[in-house]
């Protein structure tokens, strides 16, 4: 009996104390004695049963369930550090070795860039091997991205050039494979400009992927989970866009053509399948989801992608097999976006992003603003050969709409073949390693030579259709140099291929310095001579240069008639004069001319005057270094209008100049100055041996426009090593504060912030046209004729014109850029326009004139045949920026309009807008790529909005890991203001629109561009449709005439199209309002069961863990509750108390 009192006794010592439940008194420790107490402590253990099933549910979305989208690829670039040619073969042993692993293995997929390479690939196979690809397109395992001729460069190339190198692209897709791309793939352009998510919305992406960001900004991007956002750089146009988190190569020790690559096996496949699994798990801390998409591949990779695919198969067999919480997958990008759609567009914002990324640099000292301005005559050249194939294939579409029915000879199907060949040309050069100036000097000379080419034929195309259109007997010969070297009569012909009508100067090489020149009405027109001088040993083939101002109409020609009179000597002493630096014999002799020959220190003062303006001419340099606004008498100052950085880094793609910041440019020498003045313009041509320039204020144009910019002709002589030019414009202002810099790029007016911190070769920014500075009291507007860089410094416009380099930079050309050549170019100033709206509209049309120059020719005789397009005047504030032939068996021709006006809609009635005979039966509206009609296009993926977030590329961030090129810091974006509207531009901004009231009546919003395919014919007597016509010349037996291997007829179109709306209808994988069909699977064909990927586990949404958890709460209350109902009854001798709280008083020390 005593053992078991002292057994109960040592069991009542070590029970834990018990908490009441009960309201009994007695022995122990009671609570919860109301209803409020319980429900108190009720609430708290179902909080804390909620946060513990949230946190849970958070662990298998971050950790458990991560969706890894591994993306095969190659990038593949059309000349570089070889021409394009010699990366031929090289781009076609990958496309064998990946469709056969396509194939061979049915799980793998691979998406493809661009077109060129693909399209000269395609039509070399045989048919059977065409059809598996063709077969492979179709069901979404071989997938293009982007899409476009080539993957363009965003900086340097102008949005036309853009739109119509997407374009050349996308028509062949359509054509050959009835598909269109999705996703648009910008994964290496040295930064990624606002006009992007413009363009690209309105061609039928869904999502748009980039890479090269400031590396300030992508730290941010991946702290604040923002590598995927909305990019919304005008309020109508966005597109859901994705940064890629680490370069566009393979993770690291995974790419398998790497040499001494660690290939995988049965002995490593678990440590690599882990080490695999790490980094991807740190890749997903900086998204919203844990759905993330990865490159696989590289430059050129894939040239043996059976090793790629068999290595990374065993990693991804490990992870199926073992439940390590990362589903690893080959995928398309469409896959991956359109299941990112599908399980979070609903449920995860996306940050919205207004801004653009540039300048881009990838470390503190290395910002990559030199490619704005490396090669100059590259850029010079590629926009002289857009306005040249502009300008012919407009004239070519109108020539057979007006002209085809007549009993010609002229071979059409040859025109439209060269000018294919010649858009395809012109495209390639918008590469963003060849408009850039960042290829080899070979690949540049290449480049040159194709442009040269283009150039050529365009120039040769043009002429033989001017002499066709106006009936020039075939004998003639159209002098394109306007020399005129007898006493003849000559008609001097103008085109004008912009849509408004121009004045323009024109300039006759005469060997007379009297002339008769008529206009088409036979009234005489005035002119001005200005005799040609030079330096020593130049050669003068004519004496004289005579002006005369012509009046041409929009799309149409004008001629004047031009006859040297016998008597050839004018008195011209009182208006031009020869300043010269050093009396010579060779100058004297200019005399003759009846030049006024002056030593330059006798001047008192150099100027030239117009209406508006007064221009001073520095003595010592030549340069202009005063222009007096004669309306408001503001004295505008440049104290050095030519410098030159000096530097020992700069190379191709960075602009690093050394601390002392520019200089005068040294050596020179100034040789004369020559002064003209007349009627038509005063002119002053500035000799020296570094820069000659030619400044010209014109006169009586009868267009205050025109009469408000200054014409700046310069031309650069080959700079010495490591130096850098630039070219200053200063504006008079009595404003303390820093102007606002607005950048130009044929289409927006972006305003970009200077960054006080940011090292100067951070504040320079792309100018594809031009720039404006802006301040309260005063404004400098400078349009230019082909991309540079430029900057704001204090009250001076600054542009960085030419540079030669001495030194690679070590970004992968791993060559100088030595340039070495001349530069000529063109510049128009103005510092009268304004940021009013009709400003706006007319800064846009001087600047298509300085970029579309009106072709002029001579020829021996008179000109009979005319040729005007419109019915009445085209509206002032619209522009036709593009105007295409369908095709030789089509009356359809392509048109792209643009409303210049910033505010105002504009509509245009196209069945009353050409003239007598040319009709308009058809009109419907297309994307601006061409490739669908815009009322049928349905977009799918519309991602929910977040707040709207900004980068600042000056915060300063840390550097982990290597930095640089290949590595985690690399990307694409920059901060910078956004493009903002202008105080009267806050309209919305679209580029394409619906509108309209009739058929053939359309309507353009405010700054807006619509695409058109309109169906024009000439009614004329006699007239029959093209599509019916047996022409002589038509090669019958060669229906390529397209120059895409297909024949160019509705009949191909239409099937296009349709395939491509049958492609679409049977691969919607996602739900939308009233699409309803289950998701199609995959064709998969038989392989082990291990090697076979599983379906992924679904995430389970955050809510169902609350649900679940409160239903547990609940339901865990009410059985603890009745467990203890029934206890408290059968016990009720023994107070109700839990063991944990039972405590013996023998167990307890009293005092």
């Amino acid at each position: 009996m005593d053992s078991l009192m002292k057994m109960n006794s040592t069991a009542a010592s070590t029970t834990p104390l018990r908490l009441s439940i009960d309201d009994h008194s007695g022995s122990g420790l009671h609570i919860m004695k109301n209803p409020l107490q319980k429900f108190i402590y009720l609430s708290c253990f179902i909080i804390f049963i909620i946060l513990i099933a949230g946190f849970s549910g958070d662990l298998l979305v971050r950790g458990e369930n991560l969706r890894v989208f591994l993306i095969p690829h190659s990038h593949i670039d059309q000349g570089w550090l070889r021409t394009v040619r010699e990366y031929q073969s090289e781009t076609f042993s990958i496309l064998d070795s990946v469709i056969g692993q396509l194939l061979e293995k049915p799980h793998t997929r691979y998406v493809w860039g661009d077109v060129l390479y693909f399209k000269e690939w395609f039509e070399q196979q045989p048919a059977p091997r065409q059809q598996q690809v063709k077969k492979l397109i179709k069901t979404n395992r071989f997938e293009f991205v982007g899409g476009g001729w080539i993957q363009t460069d965003e900086a340097c190339a102008s949005y036309t050039s853009i739109i119509n190198s997407m374009t050349v692209g996308h028509e062949y897709l359509l054509r050959r494979f009835g598909v269109r791309p999705r996703v648009a793939w910008q994964i290496d352009p040295f930064g990624h400009d606002g006009k992007i998510p413009q363009i690209f919305s309105q061609m039928g992406f869904d999502a748009l992927v980039i890479n090269r960001v400031h590396f300030s900004i992508k730290s941010v991007m991946k702290d604040e989970k923002a590598l995927e956002f909305i990019w919304n750089i005008s309020s109508n146009n966005t597109i859901f866009t994705e940064v890629l988190h680490t370069h566009y190569s393979s993770p690291r020790n995974f790419d398998f053509e790497k040499p001494g690559a660690e290939f995988i096996n049965d002995q490593n496949v678990e440590r690599k399948a882990h080490e695999f699994i790490e980094d991807m798990r740190k890749r997903s801390s900086a998204y919203r989801t844990p759905y993330i998409l990865v490159p696989m591949g590289d430059d050129f990779k894939f040239r043996d992608a059976g090793a790629q695919f068999s290595n990374m198969d065993r990693v991804i067999q490990f992870l199926d097999n073992h439940d390590l919480g990362v589903k690893v997958q080959y995928a398309t990008t469409t896959e991956y976006f359109n299941e990112l759609f599908k399980n979070y567009g609903s449920s995860t914002k996306f940050p919205v992003v207004k801004q653009d990324f540039v300048p881009y640099a990838d470390y503190p000292d290395s910002y990559w603003t030199g490619y704005f301005t490396s090669l100059p005559n590259l850029k010079k050249s590629a926009r002289t050969a857009e306005s040249a194939l502009t300008s012919t294939e407009m004239l070519y579409a109108l020539a057979r709409v007006k002209m085809t029915h007549q009993n010609s000879m002229f071979n059409w199907v040859d025109t439209f073949n060269t000018i294919q060949r010649s858009r395809q040309t012109v495209g390639l050069v918008q590469h963003h390693d060849a408009i850039t100036g960042t290829c080899r000097r070979h690949v540049y000379n290449d480049y040159m030579s194709q442009l040269a080419s283009v150039i050529q034929d365009m120039k040769s195309l043009h002429k033989s259709l001017t002499q066709h259109v106006l009936e020039i007997d075939s004998n003639s010969v159209l002098s394109d140099s306007l020399d005129v070297t007898n006493d003849d009569q000559h008609s001097i012909i103008v085109y004008n291929s912009l849509s408004h009508n121009i004045k323009q100067i024109v300039t006759v090489n005469s060997k007379c310095s009297l002339a008769t020149i008529l206009d088409s009405a036979k009234k005489n027109v005035e002119y001005q001579v200005i005799p040609n001088v030079g330096r020593e040993k130049t050669e003068i083939p004519l004496p004289y240069n005579i002006q005369f101002v012509a009046s041409v109409d929009g799309l149409a020609f004008n001629s004047y008639s031009f006859k040297c009179e016998e008597h050839s000597e004018g008195d011209l002493l009182d208006t031009n004069i020869l300043y010269v630096k050093r009396m010579s014999q060779h100058y004297e002799q200019f005399t003759s001319k009846k030049i006024q020959v002056r030593d330059i220190s006798s001047a008192k003062e150099i100027l030239l005057e117009n209406a508006h303006y007064a221009l001073t001419i520095d003595k010592s340099t030549g340069y202009v270094k005063k222009v007096t606004s004669k309306k408001d008498g503001k004295v505008h100052e440049t104290v050095n209008q030519f410098l030159e950085y000096k530097t020992q880094n700069s190379g191709s793609y960075l602009f690093r100049p050394n601390d002392d910041g520019p200089s005068p440019l040294g050596s020179q020498n100034l040789e004369y100055v020559y002064i003209s003045r007349g009627p038509v313009v005063d002119k002053a041509i500035i000799n020296t041996d570094r820069v000659v320039m030619t400044v010209t204020l014109p006169h009586e144009l009868e267009d205050e426009n025109l009469e408000q910019y200054i014409d700046y002709r310069l031309e650069i002589n080959p700079l010495p090593e490591n130096s850098e030019t630039v070219v200053r414009f200063g504006v008079a202002t009595k404003d303390a504060s820093a102007g606002s810099m607005i950048v130009y790029d044929g289409f927006n007016f972006v305003k970009r912030t200077i960054h006080e911190a940011a090292p100067k070769p951070g504040k320079f920014y792309p100018s594809t046209n031009g720039a404006l500075l802006k301040f309260p009291d005063s404004q400098i507007s400078v349009l230019t004729d082909h991309a540079m860089a430029t900057t704001a410094n204090g009250r001076e416009l600054e542009f960085l014109v030419h540079r030669r380099l001495m030194k690679d930079d070590y970004r992968g050309m791993s060559e100088a850029n030595n340039d070495q050549s001349s530069l000529k170019f063109r510049l128009a100033v103005s510092y009268l326009a304004r940021t009013t709206n009709d400003d706006f509209v007319k800064l846009h049309q001087k600047s298509l004139l300085v970029n579309r120059q009106p072709q002029s020719y001579a020829v021996r005789g008179k000109v009979i045949g005319q040729f005007n397009i419109f019915n009445k005047k085209f509206p002032s504030t619209a522009q036709i920026i593009s105007l295409q032939a369908r095709g030789i068996s089509s009356d359809e021709v392509a048109i792209r309009l643009q409303n210049l006006h910033p505010s105002k809609p504009l509509t245009i009635d196209f069945s009353t807008l050409f003239s007598e005979g040319i009709e308009v039966s058809d009109l419907r509206e297309r994307s601006l790529n061409l490739i669908y009609e815009v009322s049928e296009e349905k977009r799918k993926l519309r991602f929910k909005k977040d707040a709207v977030m900004r980068f600042d590329f000056t915060k300063e961030v840390k550097l982990k890991g290597e930095g640089g090129q290949n590595t985690d810091q690399e990307g694409v974006f920059l901060s910078d203001e956004a493009i903002a509207e202008m105080e009267k531009n806050a309209g919305g901004r679209k580029l394409l629109a619906i509108g309209g009231i009739s058929p053939y009546t359309i309507t353009l919003p405010a700054t807006s561009i619509k695409s058109y395919f309109a169906a024009m014919t000439f009614s004329g007597k006699g007239f029959v449709p093209i599509s019916k016509k047996d022409t002589v010349d038509e090669d019958t037996n060669n229906k390529e005439i397209n120059d895409l291997g297909l024949e160019d007829d509705e009949t191909v179109e239409e099937t296009a199209e349709e395939e491509i709306r049958t492609a679409e209808e049977e691969d919607k994988k996602i739900n939308i309002i009233e699409e309803k069909k289950e998701e199609k699977p995959i064709e998969t064909r038989k392989i082990p069961a291990a090697q076979v990927p599983k379906p992924p586990r679904e995430k389970v949404p955050f809510w169902v863990f609350v649900i679940v958890a409160l239903l547990l709460a609940v339901c865990g209350f009410c059985c603890l509750s009745l467990t203890l109902m029934v206890r408290r009854r059968g016990r009720k001798d023994r107070p109700s108390v839990l063991p944990m709280f039972h405590q013996d008083n023998a167990g307890i020390k009293t005092k």
